[in-house]
């Protein structure tokens, strides 16, 4: 790996945070004890100075970015190894561009997700293996994912579809998908402390991603929905969704 260590800018990690003890503490705090220099990019949203996931990270990448190598972060993860980041930029760079990599991903026909990954508000050291090799997916998780520059260069992320938070990387990967290219998810160990929560903004972002690319896409495969992609389907979905979200209201108000 002696093309990382010669640059200490190779590798550009960027991180979206609008609570920055979270940061500084889970996932700055674990990029520190790699074994790779790294160029890290905070990017501070505490005061919502960007709208949109998609719009914080292409601002960053082209104003601040030194690397050739791109990996996305969530605040509130903790890598395990000191050598994880190292070997998932290796196997980004060796990827044809228009590939994407991530720690977590959803896989044609499988229900369980796919990474090495545990999550809770607990942290748990052990390593977990249920990948061991490179594993070919439809869509990874925005929790931890990179590419070439190469590849972002190519495509950015969409800031009009992923106009919130969410399904941002998922966006990307179905881009690149309808291209001919790629999706993978690397064996990377890592601790999550959110089990994750679908919102509203989620639920209305996946119909419009759904929409975007039904004509390339049977089947839509995330790590939070695996459905069928019709048009009547997303839509039943998402109002039975919105059901469940004011019933579960109305219970609460009730206790």
């Amino acid at each position: 790996m002696e093309f990382i260590k010669k640059n200490m800018c190779n590798i550009s990690v960027l991180c979206i945070y609008n609570k920055r003890d979270i940061f500084e503490s889970q996932l700055n705090s674990s990029l520190k004890e790699q074994d790779v220099l790294l160029d890290i990019v905070g990017i501070d949203n505490t005061n919502n100075q960007f709208a949109s996931a998609a719009e914080a990270y292409n601002y960053a990448v082209d104003e601040w970015a030194k690397g050739d190598i791109l990996i996305f972060a969530h605040q509130d993860i903790i890598l395990k190894e000191p050598d994880a980041l190292g070997k998932f930029a290796e196997a980004i760079m060796e990827m044809p561009i228009g590939t994407i990599l991530g720690g977590a991903g959803a896989k044609a026909c499988e229900k369980k997700n796919i990474g090495n990954y545990t999550s809770g508000s607990v942290y748990r050291k052990e390593c977990v293996q249920n990948v061991s090799n490179i594993t070919e997916v439809n869509i990874v998780d925005e929790v931890i994912f990179g590419m070439r520059r190469e590849t972002f260069q190519l495509h950015h992320f969409d800031s009009r579809l992923c106009n919130n938070w969410h399904l941002y990387a998922a966006e990307m990967c179905l881009y690149f998908h309808a291209q001919g290219h790629s999706v993978y998810v690397f064996p990377l160990q890592f601790h999550h402390f959110s089990n994750g929560v679908i919102s509203k903004e989620y639920m209305q972002g996946f119909v419009q991603l759904c929409d975007t690319y039904r004509a390339h896409e049977k089947y839509i495969w995330t790590t939070c929905y695996k459905v069928r992609n019709s048009f009547l389907g997303i839509r039943l979905l998402y109002h039975a969704w919105m059901m469940n979200r004011k019933l579960r209201k109305i219970i609460k108000r009730v206790k």
